[in-house]
Formats: structure tokens, C-alpha cells, sequence
């Protein structure tokens, strides 16, 4: 404990963001889509869960899972948006649909993991 009061206040409210105490469901979801967006993507049914019981070390989870239509260098700018958010995400399954037109546009679908302290 003596440890944790040396560490400075600034990274202390950083570890909270990454992981923290409670969530609010619906500002995830805020979050999850103003990612999306920012990569120029609109995400399609937008859904989450809380995980079950916490495990042995007190961590619980949240999985959300969505869609997006657009191309590959969106869904890339997409998934280093996650990467680099301040929240720690844990990308679970990608699938991938192709486009069958012209428009280079494929569709894809993505389940993550976020994490906080119950």
C-alpha cells in the first residue's frame, strides 16, 4: 500500500481510465461508437454484456460486439484507434465479408473485451 501512495496522482487517474472501478453501460457504448467514428465508420448493431462473476483477482468484464461496412484501411485506422485508447479493450474475434461489388467496401464484424475492478 505504501507503494501506491508514491505513485503520482496523474498515473493514477490514467490506471483508473484503463481499468476502472465501475462502468457505465451506456457511456461504453459511447465510447466504443466515438471510435468507431473517428475512423470514419458507423457501427451497426451495437450490443454488450457484462461478464459473469469476477474472477480471483476482481476483474470483471464487459463484451461488446458491432459491425461496420467500409474499407480496409478504415477498419485498420478502426482497430489502432482501440489500440490507443486510454480504456485497455481486449479485441476478442474479427470476421471478415468481403465486398462483392465494386466499391472495395467489406463488411466487418468485431467482439472486444474491456475490463474493470468490481
Amino acid at each position: 500500500n505504501s507503494d501506491y501512495q508514491t505513485i503520482p496522482e496523474d498515473v493514477k487517474n490514467s490506471m483508473s481510465a484503463m481499468v476502472p472501478q465501475s462502468v457505465d453501460p451506456i457511456r461504453l457504448l459511447s465510447e466504443v461508437s466515438s471510435i468507431v467514428n473517428i475512423s470514419g465508420l458507423a457501427p451497426e448493431s451495437l450490443s454488450y454484456s457484462e461478464g459473469g462473476q469476477a474472477d480471483a483477482s476482481g476483474r470483471g468484464t464487459y463484451t461488446i460486439g458491432f459491425a461496420v461496412k467500409g474499407s480496409y484501411e478504415q477498419f485498420k485506422n478502426m482497430m489502432r484507434n482501440f489500440e490507443t485508447s486510454l480504456r485497455l479493450y481486449t479485441i476478442k474475434t474479427v470476421g471478415i465479408t468481403p465486398s462483392g461489388k465494386s466499391d472495395g467496401l467489406s463488411s466487418f464484424q468485431v467482439r472486444l473485451e474491456t475490463y474493470y475492478i468490481k
